[in-house]
């Protein structure tokens, strides 16, 4: 692993321990992690954080836990996919930001809360932070409606960094501190991906409706042929992950379909 991975590893391990008690690793592999990483970069600023920063004690559980994608490495991985589910609809293609997975609630209209992802089941009440993000404080739904994004830093952003460190681990510090710098969280930007709102039945769809509220929406595609897939790719390795304004890892593939999920799911 290069040192991004370990660190991201290394955080994702501490937020698990100290937000939902549920240790993802062991403490041989923590520590085998926290080694590996003093070989590569002995004076990383993750060695001067102890423990995990947490704001507050409220947790959140999710009513809809938040999972974390299938990956594949190449088109044709994907065309193995697609081919196993023999599910034959219209897909939607985005770009896997590079930030922290959030989720925001609005009931009857209204924000209640925004939480981090956590360990997919429980996340972290960061309600504190709605005031300095791109985010409405109504919509106009008279029931409940869970939108769910992307915290990132966009590459254009004023934020000093002689370091020239991640965007995503600067993201990540701001987001974990409990009062002083929280100011910085101004610079940072939401942007939605996904709503949970049974009424509408294709992502895409979804996306407009959020976008109608005022959120910011990720760049996607609708295509309707699995072959599209490689061209999809080639246009995001030689064109659009260098022209939008948020660090991606890679594409993020779906059905636009909302209620073949849970079959394509049981493959």
């Amino acid at each position: 692993m290069n040192k991004d991975q370990i660190l991201l590893k290394l955080y994702e391990a501490k937020e698990a321990y100290y937000t939902t008690g549920n240790p993802i690793m062991t403490d041989t592999e923590f520590d085998k992690l926290e080694e590996e990483l003093k070989v590569i970069d002995p004076d990383n600023v993750y060695f001067k954080v102890v423990g995990y920063n947490i704001k507050g004690s409220k947790k959140i559980r999710h009513d809809v836990p938040m999972l974390s994608c299938g990956k594949a490495k190449s088109p044709e991985d994907v065309l193995s996919w697609y081919q196993k589910v023999a599910v034959k609809n219209d897909l939607i293609v985005m770009p896997k930001i590079d930030g922290l997975s959030a989720t925001i609630k609005y009931r009857n209209g209204k924000f209640e809360y925004m939480a981090t992802r956590g360990d997919g089941k429980v996340g972290q009440d960061i309600s504190q932070f709605a005031k300095y993000l791109n985010i409405p404080m109504t919509v106009n739904l008279i029931t409940d409606v869970e939108v769910r994004g992307e915290i990132y830093l966009p590459k254009d952003n004023k934020l000093p960094n002689p370091e020239n460190k991640p965007l995503r681990n600067i993201a990540s510090g701001i987001i974990n501190r409990k009062e002083d710098g929280i100011e910085d969280a101004k610079y940072l930007k939401f942007v939605a991906y996904a709503c949970l709102y049974d009424e509408i039945l294709f992502h895409s769809l979804t996306l407009e409706l959020v976008e109608s509220y005022g959120f910011d929406i990720v760049w996607y595609h609708k295509i309707s042929e699995i072959v599209d897939v490689s061209v999809e790719h080639y246009n995001y390795v030689n064109f659009n992950r260098d022209k939008w304004n948020y660090e991606t890892d890679g594409l993020v593939i779906s059905y636009n379909d909302k209620s073949l999920y849970e079959e394509v799911d049981s493959k």
